[in-house]
């Protein structure tokens, strides 16, 4: 059975074809089509979508380059400026107290590693319920290189954990980025290191207080003008106190009236190994201005607050009177055990002056009956 084969189907059409495609509507058709291919074009690389390829970095920065981070909210009330210094990274406006520079080394790697996703949103109306418009945020964080700006981020709302709507300031473009709000805290006290006070526990070879001094001899620990042993408990509270002492806050450089630095509550001498001394001058914060806490962290009503300057350090620190603990009330009656034994003697007592009166007094004989 043979098979026709048709080599050339063109051929076989009707030869009026070729007119057909000069008549005004298919020349109208085919440039409405070119126009929608043109606008479809322009739409593609406007603003409005911000064309950068997906996965592309979302902010070209270099890590190293960064000199200076700025993080604020809308209202501009509270903002955290963190500089460069040498290898580390400070606090501009607590006299330049070290920030943790792991923290903010950790949040520009992470960053410089953000890649663009598709946009969430690119709409004024969702720039606004995201919270991410110019007017109304969460957060704007700046990075600066020098004296050059060289990224703005507009963060907002999260959608979910670790995530947060952002957008790049001067564009359209909403994206849903992996990034906390916490990471991007505007609250100095978050940022500063917290270790500033803290002594190796083993180079304390003394301390000095009020009306106690106690001296490191060998493993052991004397109480200054006493053949007897110090209350190892005592003497251990003492210790790590100084040790890991800690603080709320960081108030600047500058001392102030209400700081009460003029009248403190406690002096405490520091021996170091090697005959390094430090000395710290505490004193009761004067209420009214317990509002030097930068750290956003408010101290419970009614709760005691401190300051405490090292004569080795130009800063001003503020804490709660539960990181004094072992220092603020020790003395030397409690470094020789005599609280303890004057406590113990006074429950003694007290257990037995509830004893029933009849428990201690002789029993009566029965009266003779009348003749």
């Amino acid at each position: 059975m043979a098979v026709s084969m048709i080599k050339n189907p063109v051929a076989r059409l009707d030869a009026g074809w070729k007119e057909a495609l000069k008549t005004p509507l298919v020349l109208a058709l085919g440039a409405l089509l070119g126009v929608q291919l043109l606008l479809a074009a322009v739409a593609g690389s406007g603003g409005g979508m911000e064309p950068a390829a997906v996965d592309a970095p979302l902010l070209a920065f270099e890590p190293e380059d960064i000199t200076a981070l700025e993080i604020t909210d809308a209202e501009g009330a509270e903002t955290v400026l963190l500089s460069r210094a040498g290898d580390g990274w400070v606090l501009s406006a607590l006299g330049d107290f070290p920030a943790d520079g792991d923290k903010v080394d950790t949040l520009l790697q992470s960053l410089a590693e953000l890649n663009r996703p598709l946009p969430a949103a690119t709409s004024a109306d969702a720039r606004a319920r995201f919270k991410v418009a110019d007017d109304d945020f969460e957060r704007r964080l700046t990075l600066r290189a020098g004296n050059k700006d060289v990224a703005s981020l507009i963060a907002g709302d999260s959608p979910g954990f670790r995530r947060l709507f952002a957008r790049i300031d001067g564009g359209d473009a909403i994206y849903d980025l992996k990034l906390a709000l916490f990471d991007l805290s505007n609250a100095a006290g978050d940022w500063m290191q917290r270790d500033r006070l803290q002594i190796d526990q083993q180079r304390i070879t003394g301390i000095a207080a009020g009306d106690w001094s106690l001296t490191k001899d060998g493993e052991n620990w004397t109480l200054d003008g006493s053949d007897k042993a110090p209350d190892a408990d005592m003497v251990d509270q003492a210790v790590q106190a100084v040790a890991f002492l800690g603080y709320d806050s960081v108030l600047g450089t500058e001392d102030k009236p209400e700081y009460g630095q003029s009248e403190p509550v406690l002096r405490v001498d520091v021996t170091l190994d090697g005959g390094e001394t430090r000395v710290y001058s505490i004193s009761r914060q004067m209420a009214g201005d317990a509002s030097g806490s930068d750290s956003g962290e408010g101290a419970a009503e009614g709760a005691a607050t401190y300051v405490l300057k090292s004569d080795d350090s130009p800063y001003y620190f503020a804490l709660q009177a539960y990181m004094l603990d072992g220092l603020l009330d020790l003395d030397r009656a409690k470094l020789l055990g005599e609280v303890a034994a004057d406590t113990a003697a006074r429950e003694s007592a007290d257990g037995a002056s509830d004893l029933p009166p009849e428990a201690d007094a002789e029993t009566d004989p029965e009266p003779t009956p009348a003749d």
